[in-house]
């Protein structure tokens, strides 16, 4: 399982966030993302690499990707998101970023 922490360019605003490394164009230049509404749903997504939906998935464009990680680091990454349960995964995402 590899996770992808990335920087949306444009319409998406320019919002971090992980998404798992199969949502990925070939080239890296663009991500399909699920339209779920609920973190929980999107998150069980990324834990079971849920293979993206064209037909329904929206593709944005990518800014730059800053990391490719496997099992262990989002083993420690879940728990700093509980430890740290009035932060989004986005505000964590971006704390890693700048560190």
């Amino acid at each position: 399982m590899a996770i992808v922490g990335i920087e949306f360019d444009g319409a998406y605003g320019d919002d971090a966030t992980l998404i798992h490394s199969s949502w990925l164009t070939p080239r890296k230049r663009e991500v399909f993302r699920p339209p779920f509404k609920q973190q929980s749903q999107f998150d069980k997504a990324i834990k079971t690499g849920m293979p993206p939906e064209e037909s329904t998935w929206r593709l944005y464009s990518v800014k730059r990707s800053f990391l490719e990680v496997g099992r262990i680091i989002i083993i420690v990454f879940y728990h700093l998101y509980c430890v740290t349960q009035h932060s989004s995964v986005q505000t964590i995402m971006r704390a890693l970023i700048k560190s």
